[in-house]
């Protein structure tokens, strides 16, 4: 069975066979789930071996799979993974979503991990979220952003990484690898992709995405990908 990846609003699910990643941290909670057995994960000096765990977003971690298959579930920065999950149900939701393309299929995986919002959202610190969700390629500085909403650019990082629980900048990243993967999944080439997320070249984004995801997005878009695109950028 290939690999899968589901993009929709804000949130990733890819499901494949994996072995080591190097370190990395994202800037969304991640939800990782061995479908195979156990995984083994090393953070903050430490080494578990689980088939379950939530990995809070900004912690560096590294993990090894061992050649098993896999589903991680990442959410938008700005929502909370819960920390109580069950297993088994989970792994029947996903295979539900691996065999079944549906929307409904992906709505109901999505009820059933119980992801919350973080603390209440700044509306001005939103206002400025949604422009670089919606427009991640651009290279607005934060200085004119925070203009925009009639703050300074240090009160503007102040709210937002408050709001949403990582920069600026990290949002900001986030939204332009989701716009690159959406292109990677519509057939463009890996340059292409990086230049219209806003990226300087493939080189660049091939590196944020290593330290984001713990591994070459080469690995990830090979042809035995699936890919699903659901819902639109709010």
């Amino acid at each position: 069975m290939g690999a899968l990846l589901v993009l929709d609003s804000g949130r990733a699910l890819f499901v494949s066979e994996l072995g080591a990643l190097t370190p990395h941290q994202a800037a969304a909670d991640a939800l990782l789930v061995g479908l195979e057995g156990a995984f083994t994960i090393e953070r903050d000096g430490q080494r578990e071996t689980t088939e379950l765990c939530v990995v809070p977003a900004r912690t560096e971690h590294a993990l090894d799979f061992h050649g098993r298959r896999m589903a991680c579930l990442y959410f938008e920065p700005g929502t909370r993974a819960p920390r109580r999950l069950e297993l088994n149900e989970l792994r029947t939701r996903l295979d539900v979503v691996v065999h079944d393309a549906s929307e409904s299929a992906w709505s109901r995986l999505l009820e059933d991990t119980g992801f919350e919002a973080c603390d209440p959202v700044d509306p001005r610190a939103a206002q400025v979220a949604r422009a670089l969700a919606r427009s991640p390629d651009e290279n607005v500085p934060a200085e004119s952003l925070a203009q925009q909403v009639g703050l300074s650019g240090s009160r503007l990082e102040h709210l937002f990484t408050r709001s949403y629980g990582v920069p600026l900048r990290a949002w900001r990243s986030w939204w332009r690898m989701r716009l690159a993967a959406e292109r990677l999944l519509e057939g463009r080439t890996l340059t292409e992709a990086a230049h219209a997320a806003g990226f300087h070249d493939s080189a660049h984004f091939s590196n944020t995405f290593r330290q984001t995801f713990g591994l070459s997005p080469s690995l990830v878009f090979g042809p035995s990908l699936e890919g699903r695109l659901i819902g639109s950028v709010p």
